[in-house]
């Protein structure tokens, strides 16, 4: 016969265990299992405690106050309770609430009948696995930061407070949260744009004795203020959320230069995507100079500032200052920044400069050559000074240079095409082709020697060398770094459409035509490709972490390209990524033929009008405004009265073309 304290304990856990989860000895019936159950419930139904008030300040969320008993029971509880943390912490793939709920229930159970604290190594490892992880964090707070207000409470929505929680059991037990787990926080934040948490972190790592801020340190919180500076949110918060952003960025660029923190390619990439969001160009340029050894008024000489490091590290005998490369992320971000000033001399300039250095005098042929006498080389009368120390000839100086990708141009032709300037438009236009056939060229030669290796192996082993063989010599193909696609060539075709440019248009529409055939070129062989190389040939793409699972902590670059970072080619994407690419090319073309027919039309109609009216229309034979008969003009321009709608396929085709030698009335 149960007593009442134990049917009451078995009705407790019947309750609160949730649907799916009935132990097995329950689901076979076993009156002996529940009636332990029921007493070991009975008896911790005492040993509630009420949740910390810390906890429930920085937590609002009724769903993170739950705490959920351990799964396994026994009579030490302490010791149950730590097994079933290290158990969710061994496993991978183990969802981050259920390892917050079994630390909480922990932490409870220290608090009520004391004992030694959660060792320090435990803490660590749930300050890494409470929370999710930095993707998933980043897509959640991509689709909530528009709504109104919710930059300023993003610590309920990423679940911060669970990292600080953890930091302040840290320093209760005794131990002084290290560098490293302060990083991992503001890393978390970082990813989430969460700028006011960053901003109390720091100002708590200032506080904490022993601890020091590094170079990561300064990265993530500069990353936190540029995400929240480049996103899209709701626009009644947008100067004061930009305001808040760009003080603390600010407040840390001075912290680097007064604390003398290395200034790695990250930070400055920070550095000078803070300052093109504001807009400040004579310290964008300052810090190339520096930094870079870029001068942009002066692209073939070391800047002065520069120089000025180098001769007081050699007079101090420090080790001489090596110039920062220039990324790809700071050449696009330079674009943006003189895009939006509607500079264009400079914008061009940087583009030119930086992917057409200046030739070395190594390349130069001899002053006797007769190449410097031949009118159609270009003059350098002034080569490239490339040993800056006459003493130390060893240190050599290069001009800067850069590889453009895909937003490079996305830019730049964006840019120009604001700008009106048509001519430049045509050239990038096909100056990005031609980096795109490059890249499927290279692709293409890679993925023929790899079939072809791959061929001469599988006719000379057997079946089980040959997986051993083929999978040590799994070549590394890079991933292509550029492709075009129509949004490349849509600021140029809407500047085209808008000032009624029907030159450009059917320009573009040609060269719509080729990159379509070649697209279709491309995707065959890369099918073709995909199909004879064995399963393990090349490396697959690594899917995403879903919401629920963690990696370890990296130095993650956030939202920082890693352009120095070779990835190898997932070629079923590539295919998947050409095919989107080409159904994207074939409905721009189509929409072109629209456009064009739209406004070849209108324009044959308003010249028609002024030959009815016996006006005169521009000849470019004749070099003259003259007066056309009706029956030449119908001669000319082949027209005839349409009754069908005025865009479509059929009047496409039937006015895509100019009429000969006739140029609208302006």
């Amino acid at each position: 016969m149960k007593s009442k304290v134990e049917w009451r304990g078995l009705k407790t856990f019947c309750t609160r265990l949730p649907p799916g989860r009935m132990r097995h000895s329950l689901t076979c019936q076993s009156s002996k299992a529940i009636r332990n159950i029921a007493k070991v419930l009975a008896t911790r139904s005492k040993l509630k405690v009420a949740i910390p008030n810390y906890y429930e300040d920085h937590d609002t969320q009724p769903q993170n106050l739950l705490v959920s008993l351990p799964r396994v029971l026994g009579p030490n509880y302490r010791l149950t309770a730590e097994n079933a943390l290290e158990d969710l912490l061994n496993t991978q793939g183990e969802t981050y609430n259920r390892i917050w709920e079994s630390y909480l229930a922990l932490r409870q159970y220290i608090q009520k009948h004391g004992g030694p604290p959660v060792p320090y190594p435990t803490m660590q490892r749930v300050l890494q696995r409470c929370t999710p992880n930095w993707a998933s964090t980043r897509k959640l707070v991509v689709r909530v930061l528009p709504q109104p207000g919710m930059w300023k409470r993003l610590d309920t929505a990423v679940h911060s407070h669970r990292l600080r929680t953890v930091l302040s059991h840290m320093r209760e037990s005794g131990q002084t949260p290290t560098i490293s787990d302060y990083n991992y926080v503001l890393q978390y934040m970082a990813a989430a744009g969460h700028v006011r948490g960053a901003s109390a972190l720091l100002k708590e790592i200032d506080a904490t004795e022993g601890v020091k801020p590094s170079a990561k340190t300064m990265k993530h919180v500069l990353q936190a203020c540029v995400f929240l500076l480049e996103i899209e949110f709701s626009p009644q918060d947008r100067n004061l959320a930009t305001a808040e952003a760009t003080n603390l960025a600010y407040e840390v660029i001075r912290r680097v230069t007064d604390q003398n923190i290395d200034l790695s390619r990250q930070i400055v990439e920070l550095v000078l995507r803070i300052v093109k969001e504001d807009g400040r160009v004579e310290q964008c340029e300052r810090i190339l100079r520096a930094v870079c050894a870029f001068d942009i008024n002066k692209p073939d000489r070391m800047p002065e500032e520069f120089a000025k490091r180098l001769k007081e590290a050699d007079e101090s005998n420090e080790p001489l200052p090596k110039p920062l490369p220039i990324s790809t992320s700071m050449f696009t971000t330079m674009m943006v920044l003189y895009g939006r000033r509607g500079d264009i001399s400079k914008l061009i300039t940087i583009f030119e400069v930086l992917t057409n250095p200046y030739p070395l005098p190594s390349n130069l042929p001899s002053p006797s050559s007769d190449w410097w006498d031949n009118e159609e080389e270009y003059d350098v009368p002034n080569p490239v000074v490339q040993t800056p120390l006459k003493h130390r000839p060893e240190y050599i100086w290069e001009p800067p240079k850069a590889s453009p990708n895909s937003a490079t141009f996305a830019f730049l032709l964006r840019y120009l095409s604001w700008a009106g300037q048509r001519v430049l438009c045509e050239h990038y236009m096909l100056i990005a082709e031609e980096y795109d056939k490059a890249e499927a060229v290279r692709l293409r030669k890679a993925l023929s020697y790899e079939l072809a290796r791959h061929q001469q192996v599988s006719s000379a082993l057997s079946n089980a060398d040959r997986e051993i063989v083929l999978d040590d010599n799994r070549s590394l193909i890079p991933s292509p770094r550029f492709l075009i696609t129509p949004l490349l060539f849509m600021p140029v075709f809407a500047y085209a459409n808008r000032q009624r440019v029907t030159q450009l248009m059917r320009w573009i529409r040609y060269h719509l035509h080729g990159i379509i055939q070649r697209r279709e070129r491309e995707l065959e062989f890369f099918k073709k490709s995909y199909e004879s190389l064995p399963s393990g040939a090349l490396p697959t793409r690594v899917t995403g972490q879903s919401y629920y699972q963690h990696e370890p902590y990296q130095d993650f670059s956030g939202i920082v390209e890693g352009t120095e970072r070779q990835v190898p080619l997932d070629l079923k994407l590539h295919i998947e990524l050409v095919e989107t690419s080409l159904v994207s090319f074939k409905a721009m073309l189509e929409r072109a033929e629209e456009v064009i027919a739209r406004l070849t039309q209108r324009t044959v109609e308003r010249l028609t009008r002024r030959v009815w009216n016996n006006k005169d229309v521009y000849i470019p034979e004749l070099e003259r405004r003259v007066v056309v008969g009706r029956d030449e003009w119908q001669e000319r321009v082949q027209w005839k009265m349409w009754a069908g709608p005025v865009t479509g396929t059929n009047l496409g085709r039937m006015g895509s073309e100019v009429p000969n030698g006739v140029i609208p009335n302006r």
